[in-house]
């Protein structure tokens, strides 16, 4: 229940700053890399609803097409979670070409959904670059994702009082 809180915050904050501060330019996706970091990292399928709710929150935060986040990091999470019983993501390079992998999957998807919709997507002028920030900064970002996900919240140790 923490690591939901902390990742669903870690969201809402980063869809705020992308679609107030910085909305033009590309940014690695930090939701996506979330997704990606539940679907090698934890053993079961019990993260779906996670993914869910996180593209849910994408979806409502950016004015796209209610779902269609959703269902792509749904997609990713388990073309991942497949992945990730062979290969093993423990160097930085595999957690980059992992992140690099599933920011195109989870784009292509999109554009592939969207584009059948006679909408207008740039696909080389802003899913590339994004796919590319991805993958560049996945590495550092699963770094400290992992590292806000084992920090132990203040509580009492057992005989203590306050």
């Amino acid at each position: 229940m923490k690591d939901f809180i902390l990742l669903f915050f870690i969201t809402v904050v980063y869809m705020a700053f992308k679609g107030t501060v910085i909305s033009s330019t590309p940014l690695p996706d930090i939701p996506l890399i979330i997704v990606f970091l539940l679907s090698y990292g934890r053993p079961s399928l019990k993260d779906i609803p996670l993914c869910f709710v996180l593209g849910f929150t994408v979806d409502s935060l950016s004015g796209g097409f209610i779902g269609l986040t959703s269902f792509t990091f749904i997609t990713v999470y388990t073309l991942n979670y497949i992945a990730a019983i062979r290969v093993h993501y423990d160097s930085a390079l595999l957690r980059a070409a992992g992140a690099g992998l599933a920011s195109l999957t989870s784009t292509t998807l999109s554009y592939f959904i969207v584009s059948s919709l006679n909408e207008d997507i740039h696909y080389f002028s802003h899913v590339l670059p994004t796919a590319l920030l991805t993958a560049a900064f996945a590495p550092v970002i699963i770094t400290l994702l992992l590292k806000a996900m084992k920090m132990k919240t203040f509580s009492r140790e057992e005989g203590e009082t306050f």
